[in-house]
């Protein structure tokens, strides 16, 4: 059991010695080749021959290769990844606001936004992916078969359209989630209030920044890079936030309220 009033200090500590000792040469090969394969998967790219499968055949390559890389040499504290994700969602959500602004005078369609937009848009999106796996990988033992079935979770989710089939996949996200919040069972008594107070505010900030208000999917060029996506990892984060709020409760009864009485 947790002895200290705060540990968040260590784990940001043992986080930051494991950085010092990264070999960055090795890192950096590995974050631009998942870099460069995601751009190539997300591209619409016009080539005489199809390579599509080899582009997703690569990218899961190197994802792995990252996420196992970050997972067991980083170790990187959960609240950070999650905090990171809320300010690049921001990011994201004011790319997208602007992408559809942009468009505000098509009726039927938005068109593809500029280069610009397209490319930050693949950023950010390849760093909220990033940081949610990691979040995966870190309340995980068998880190590349929850992947996959996140991976073919998001599949789903990004070619749903249909009220109930939306709604029982984000009940079994609900579900799957909650197991991967192993996280919060090592928090002091102190750290578990401040979080659940926090995670509170978190999610009703984040529950009112839905930047797909309005919008539906038909009315969205390149609808499942522009529209479902992003609105999936936007649903995957908020979720993952009602659980946090579920388990800290939990996390407080089972390991403290023995010890109160």
């Amino acid at each position: 059991m947790p002895e200290f009033k705060f540990q968040v200090g260590a784990r940001f500590k043992h986080f930051w010695l494991n950085l010092e000792t990264l070999k960055a040469r090795d890192f950096y090969i590995t974050l631009a080749g998942w870099g460069i394969s995601f751009l190539l998967v997300l591209l619409p790219l016009e080539l005489w021959f199809n390579l599509n499968f080899l582009f997703y055949v690569l990218h899961v390559y190197f994802w792995f290769r990252l996420i196992e890389a970050l997972h067991t040499k980083l170790r990187p504290p959960c609240e950070l990844l999650v905090g990171l994700f809320f300010l690049f969602y921001h990011l994201e959500a004011a790319v997208l606001h602007s992408a559809y602004a942009s468009s505000s005078f098509f009726r039927f369609a938005v068109s593809t936004p500029g280069p610009f937009l397209q490319f930050t848009h693949i950023l950010f999106l390849s760093a909220l992916i990033l940081f949610f796996s990691l979040v995966l990988a870190e309340n995980s033992k068998k880190t590349k078969g929850v992947l996959v079935l996140y991976a073919v979770l998001a599949f789903i989710g990004i070619q749903t359209e249909d009220f109930f089939h939306l709604f029982i996949l984000q009940v079994i996200l609900f579900i799957l989630l909650l197991r991967r919040t192993t996280w919060l069972e090592s928090l002091t008594k102190v750290e578990c209030w401040i979080y659940l107070v926090a995670v509170f505010f978190l999610f009703r900030h984040f529950s009112g920044l839905n930047p797909f208000q309005g919008i539906e999917s038909s009315e969205v060029a390149e609808a499942k890079f522009w529209y479902g996506l992003p609105r999936f990892l936007y649903l995957l984060f908020k979720i993952y936030l009602l659980a946090v709020l579920v388990k800290i409760p939990i996390v407080l009864v089972y390991n403290f309220a023995s010890l109160s009485r």
